[in-house]
């Protein structure tokens, strides 16, 4: 039987090694390409030192260079096992491939052969200095593809049935709703949340409007306000993410200065570091 267009067919996942690598992500697109049948590809991105020149020094660098790239390509190779190993032992149709160099080339690379998948899964970002934050910027802004973010604080999922969608008006928020429902044509209902008291957009299109339109096309949509009082956003929706059980917060995400990656309102950067829900993330 021909899949569906509106289905998961190519998941991509991208994991940065370390001496404790996250494997949350690539778990994460396990789950969900054994649920939908989807070719998952996971690449490992194994970054490397070159020794820094010195007439004086060169030796010393040379051996600090190798020693680094050396536990680097073991870490990697353990990854390698482990994943290959849960790959067969779940009957996935899965490879496991690795990039080795500069963190930047491998990046923008990853970014690029991610045009030819449905969906990126990504590990969150553990703090601003992580590098995996340098692989979702360019996996948002690079791919053209939406964005996956792995909680460690959420079990993997099989199936997206109910969406959280952070409604800001923006044409960001649409894409991520329409892309989300194209993946998961499977989703039980999409809860549209605004957080009054927040700074409003200009010319932005109402809630309301929006969930009409998703009701009127056959989805069980819901539109609930919330107040921001004096917390945070990002706070807000997370807790009602947790509370209300929702698979996934999906969200716009909004380029903007180069030197602090993106934001949007604060919200979807504070959320990619603090998240223990999914985050369902469109540029």
């Amino acid at each position: 039987m021909p899949k569906s267009l509106a289905s998961l067919v190519d998941i991509g996942c991208v994991v940065r090694i370390s001496e404790e690598t996250p494997l949350f992500a690539a778990r994460q697109a396990m789950a969900l390409a054994g649920a939908s049948g989807a070719h998952l590809t996971i690449q490992l991105v194994v970054q490397t030192m070159k020794a820094p020149y010195s007439p004086f020094w060169s030796g010393v660098g040379a051996s600090l260079a190798r020693e680094v790239n050396d536990k680097a390509a073991g870490y990697a190779r353990a990854v390698r096992e482990t994943l290959e190993h849960e790959i067969q032992a779940a009957g996935l149709q899965a490879e496991v491939i690795e990039a080795t160099g500069n963190l930047a080339d491998i990046s923008a690379g990853a970014a690029d052969a991610a045009r030819a998948v449905d969906l990126v899964v990504l590990d969150a970002p553990r703090d601003s200095l992580d590098g995996a934050e340098h692989l979702l910027e360019d996996a948002l802004f690079r791919s053209g593809r939406p964005v996956l973010l792995a909680s460690p604080a959420q079990a993997p999922f099989a199936s997206v049935r109910k969406v959280l969608l952070g409604w800001d008006g923006s044409a960001h928020a649409v894409r991520a709703c329409a892309d989300v429902m194209a993946l998961f044509p499977g989703l039980d209902e999409i809860e549209v949340v605004t957080v009054t008291g927040e700074r409003k957009r200009a010319a932005s299109l109402p809630a309301e409007s929006y969930t009409r339109h998703l009701a009127r096309k056959g989805v069980k949509a819901t539109l609930t306000e919330l107040p921001l009082g004096h917390d945070h956003v990002s706070r807000v929706l997370e807790a009602h993410a947790l509370k209300t059980g929702a698979d996934v917060i999906a969200m716009g995400a909004f380029g903007h200065s180069r030197l602090r990656e993106f934001l949007l309102g604060g919200a979807t950067l504070e959320l990619t570091q603090s998240t223990k829900v999914g985050l369902f993330l469109v540029a």
